[in-house]
Formats: structure tokens, C-alpha cells, sequence
């Protein structure tokens, strides 16, 4: 009884003192006695800050004032102290709460595995699921934290990206002269794609987006001044080209124009050459007039240009032979034609009108054909 009314008496005397904000030194060994040396000072730690003195101004014990505080939520990056252990400086930041008193303390990520009871979902975790649990919330909260870092060193990071794109994986030109400007379209695929999935770059990217950010400004307007450049030659070249096409057009329509004539000039030769053509050279006349008409009279070769050159003959000898200078075997033959046609036979008449022909166009002779003329002066002798 006379225990039980000292304690009383010195609970009270705690409750005054806890009051005024200056509690006993000893009230804290007390609550620490029998833990090691360790968990001693985790105790007076967390003591310091909890309601340690019930309503009725009893003293709570630690297994009871532990449980007021409660794992919220982890910080990364700001450096702290640990509310437990005392460990300076943490940065990985254990917020542990106490509703009734509305207070917060700052733990490291040890001594909440070790010392707090963490229930998720009216659950409470066990060790294994603790450590999980707890690693899974740092891992966020310094996502959380090197996002913040890096929008508040780059608050523009975005519109830089949309700004620099085109500098960056345009390879057109620019990277030609200068190989370590490849490196760009890789820095912007990878900024692009990170900043997507995690909001921040990783440690490498970020260096190499600062050495970027060095020079940007400078290199974009050098990059705007060759665009600039390149647009203007290409502008230059594509007026060239529509102009090479405009007249290339022109002297186009000029060779259709002069082609049609030189067609329908052989085409009225022909048709006044109707009755002297026989049908292998009517046929022949349409398939030259055609080819004269799409590749034009200068083009013509082969046997089209001898059928051409022969009509031509034929036109001035019906209507101007005096202008047609004639090889003396054409004089013969025009000899034998008008005194002596009716010694030849129809065969012979049509062939030498085609050597006649021949001849005046200053073609040669076969030996087949000069024994045959040969064979036919003799008819004369």
C-alpha cells in the first residue's frame, strides 16, 4: 500500500511536469528499463515525443504509447535526422504520425522495420511483407522526388523538346560535318521515352541533356540559319526544275507542231502519189506518216527514211523533174521506159522503175540488180 501511494504521488508529480513541458529525466530511463542499450535510446527517443501521460495522469507505458503512431507515407531526398536512432542525416524519410496529437516524426528506414507496426488493410505485415512494403513506398517516393528535382532544373523540358525536335533527329544535312551531333537524335528518343514512363531522365541522361542544354540555344540558331539555307537552294532548285520542265514543255508542243506538218506533208504527197503506189507502199506511207507524226522527220532511219526519201523523188519527178538531177543509169532507164516499154513485161517495167528510183536517190546498186539491167539492155542491142 505504501508502494502503491508513492507511485501515485510521483505519477502526479510527472503529470505537472508534463504539463509545464519538462519532464524528469528519470521518467525516461524508467520507461527504457530492461531493453538493451539499443533499443534504450529508441525508446527515450520516441517517448520524448509521444503522449507518454494518460488523462487519469498515469504513465503510459511504451508498449502502449508506440502504438499511437502510425506509417503514413515515405520521403526521399530531403536530409533529416532520425526521430529514433538519431542517425545523421537520413534521406530516406519514414513519416510516422499520431493522430490524437496531430504531431509527425521523421524515422530512417530501419528503425520502422524494427520498431513499427505497419498495417495495411487491417492487416498487420510481418517482417518479409514490412520490408517489401516499405521498399515499394522509397521507390515511389524518390521517383516522386527526382521528378520534382528535375522539372524544377528544366521547368520548360517539354516545350524544349517539342522546340529542339527537329534539330535534334533531322539528319538531313547537319550531321554530315559534325559526328558527335548523331548523338541527338538518341538523346531525344530516350528523353521522350523516359519522360513517359518514369518523368525523369536516368543519372547518364540527365548528364548528356545538360551538356545539350549547354549549347541548345547557340546550335539551334546555327541549325535555323542552314535550314534556312537548305530551304532556300531547294526553293532555287525546284524553280529551275519547273522551268527546265516549262521549257522543255514549249519546245515539246514546238516538235509536235512541226512534226503534224511534216506528216501532213507526206501524207498529201502520198495521196497525190495514189495511183503510182502500189499496196505494199500505201501500207508502208501510213506506218511512216505515223512515225513522222510522234518522233518527227529528223528521226526517222532505216528503211522508213529510204521510203520517205523515194516518195519524195517520185513527188518532184511527176511535177518537176527538171529539178531532179538524175546518175546516168536513171537516164537510161527513163529512156527505155518512154520508147521501149513495150518490149519490157510487167515485172520489168515495175523494176526498173523501183532501180530508177534508187539510183536518183543516190543509193548503190546490188550486183543482183546491175545483172539484171544488164539482162535487159541486151533486149535493146
Amino acid at each position: 500500500m505504501e508502494q502503491d501511494a508513492v507511485l501515485t504521488r510521483q505519477a502526479l508529480r510527472w503529470s505537472r511536469q508534463a504539463k509545464a513541458g519538462k519532464m524528469p529525466t528519470e521518467l525516461y530511463e524508467a520507461l527504457a528499463e530492461g531493453t538493451s542499450r539499443m533499443e534504450k535510446r529508441q525508446v527515450i527517443s520516441l517517448a520524448k515525443v509521444s503522449r507518454i501521460v494518460a488523462d487519469d495522469g498515469s504513465i503510459r507505458p511504451y508498449n502502449e504509447f508506440k502504438n499511437d503512431w502510425k506509417y503514413t507515407h515515405s520521403e526521399y531526398g530531403k536530409k533529416d535526422s532520425c526521430g529514433l536512432c538519431g542517425k545523421h542525416p537520413i534521406v530516406e524519410n519514414c513519416i510516422l504520425h499520431d493522430e490524437v496529437a496531430d504531431r509527425q516524426v521523421v524515422v530512417g528506414n530501419t528503425c520502422v522495420h524494427r520498431y513499427v507496426e505497419i498495417e495495411v488493410d487491417g492487416k498487420v505485415l510481418n517482417d518479409e511483407e514490412k520490408k517489401e512494403y516499405l521498399k515499394t513506398n522509397m521507390k515511389e517516393a524518390k521517383h516522386q522526388f527526382n521528378r520534382k528535382t528535375f522539372t524544377q532544373k528544366y521547368p520548360s523540358v517539354l516545350s524544349d523538346l517539342e522546340r529542339f525536335q527537329e534539330m535534334m533527329t533531322n539528319n538531313r544535312f547537319l550531321f554530315r560535318s559534325d559526328p558527335k551531333k548523331k548523338l541527338w537524335r538518341t538523346i531525344h528518343r530516350n528523353m521522350v521515352k523516359r519522360l513517359l514512363s518514369h518523368g525523369y531522365p536516368s543519372p547518364k541522361l540527365s548528364r548528356q541533356w545538360d551538356e545539350f542544354m549547354l549549347t541548345a540555344e547557340s546550335e539551334y540558331q546555327e541549325y535555323s540559319r542552314q535550314l534556312n539555307q537548305y530551304n532556300e537552294d531547294m526553293r532555287k532548285i525546284r524553280e529551275e526544275h519547273l522551268q527546265r520542265q516549262r521549257q522543255m514543255a514549249q519546245k515539246m508542243n514546238e516538235l509536235r507542231n512541226k512534226w503534224k506538218k511534216e506528216a501532213d506533208h507526206f501524207i498529201r504527197i502520198c495521196n497525190d502519189l495514189e495511183n503510182e503506189l502500189n499496196d505494199w507502199e500505201k501500207n508502208m506511207a501510213v506506218k511512216v506518216e505515223n512515225r513522222i507524226r510522234h518522233i518527227g522527220l529528223e528521226s526517222l532511219g532505216g528503211g522508213y527514211k529510204r521510203f520517205h526519201s523515194e516518195v519524195e523523188i517520185k513527188h518532184q519527178l511527176k511535177h518537176n523533174p527538171e529539178s531532179v538531177e538524175k546518175p546516168e543509169i536513171a537516164s537510161e532507164i527513163d529512156g527505155w521506159l518512154e520508147h521501149h516499154a513495150d518490149i519490157l513485161n510487167t515485172w520489168e517495167k515495175n523494176f526498173c522503175g523501183s532501180v530508177r528510183i534508187k539510183a536518183i536517190s543516190g543509193r548503190k546498186l546490188t550486183e543482183k540488180q546491175l545483172a539484171i539491167i544488164e539482162k535487159i539492155r541486151k533486149k535493146f542491142v
